[in-house]
Parts: structure tokens; sequence; C-alpha cells
């Protein structure tokens, strides 16, 4: 254990950071409470959209399960199509989930590719 603390502790002084730079987010990072409320937002948006697709197919219940089975009906009715609105409303979805999945891929490339210090040259 000390020696994973001395390990850490080198490591902090070694790359001239501060505890306060390794805690706190990036300044482009949307927080977690945000992020929640962006997604209430957009459940609400597809329940409003899809409401006339789910009443069409009968289904019932809440949440993803609807969607589910919305889902599961259009597989097995060829000739179900969702809304547009609808469509719009979940491709708006898909597009916000793959947007903070690619910005927490790059921070992650961010803290991987930081520049070590050179390795020194033996002029010999």
């Amino acid at each position: 254990m000390k020696k994973l603390l001395f390990t850490v502790s080198a490591l902090i002084l070694s790359t001239s950071l501060s505890f306060a730079d390794i805690a706190a987010p990036p300044p482009d990072a949307k927080g977690k409470e945000e992020h929640k409320a962006e997604m209430k937002a957009h459940i609400e948006q597809v329940k409003a959209a899809c409401s006339a697709d789910v009443a069409a197919t009968g289904c019932k219940g809440e949440g993803r399960e609807v969607m589910k089975c919305v889902h599961e009906y259009k597989k097995t009715n060829k000739d179900f199509k969702f809304s547009e609105g609808c469509r719009e409303a979940m491709k708006d979805g898909h597009e916000m989930r793959k947007e903070r999945k690619m910005a927490r891929k790059e921070r992650k490339k961010q803290k991987q590719g930081e520049p070590a210090a050179p390795a020194p040259t033996d002029t010999k």
C-alpha cells in the first residue's frame, strides 16, 4: 500500500500536476446531473412524438418496455412504419448518446496520450 501511494505521489510530482488538476473534470465535459436532465427531456420528447405509434401497435407499459414492444411489433409487421416525428426523436437520442460516447473517448485519449518526458539520449 505504501509503495502504491509513493508511486502515485511520485507520478503526480513528476508530471507537475496538482491534485485539483486531476480531480477536476475537463472544462468541456458535461456534468452527470446535466446529462440526466438532457436524458429526461429526451425521454419526454420521445413519449410525445411516439404516442400515436404506441397507440397504433396496442403496446402497454412504461419506459423502455413500450419502445421494445413497438420495435417487436415492427419486426413482425413489416408494413408498419414509425411516424416521421418518432423517427426524428429516436435519431436525436442516438446522436446525443453517440456524441457523449465520443467525448468520453476523446478525453480518455488525451489522458493516455499526454507526452512523457523525453528519454535522455547517449551522445557518446
